[in-house]
């Protein structure tokens, strides 16, 4: 059986929509259980409160284009997982295969 020490460095969980009410409650127990956060959010968000309040909680704090895949591919680059607490995540929808991310 694999060793389950804590002397591996937690995973990092990508979170989309980070800054909305679910987002930001998402990123909290994540982060409260030890997990390694990258909260993705919108360019124009990136000086508001909940950013802020993100960075506090020790979460990296990215902004995104959702509409870039090139953007979405760098942002979950080297992550374990995606999870999408984003408004109209059809955008979000990707499919990972062969080593890079695409539009289902």
């Amino acid at each position: 059986m694999p060793d389950q020490s804590s002397s591996a460095a937690p995973a990092t969980v990508v979170l989309a929509g980070a800054t909305g009410a679910l987002g930001l409650l998402i990123a909290h127990h994540l982060r409260q259980r030890g997990a390694t956060v990258r909260a993705l959010i919108r360019p124009a968000s990136i000086h508001k409160a909940e950013a802020e309040s993100l960075r506090v909680q020790g979460a990296e704090v990215v902004a995104v284009d959702y509409n870039s895949l090139p953007d979405l591919t760098q942002a979950c680059t080297g992550a374990a997982c995606v999870v999408s607490a984003y408004r109209g995540c059809a955008i979000l929808l990707w499919i990972r295969k062969r080593g890079c991310l695409m539009r289902p």
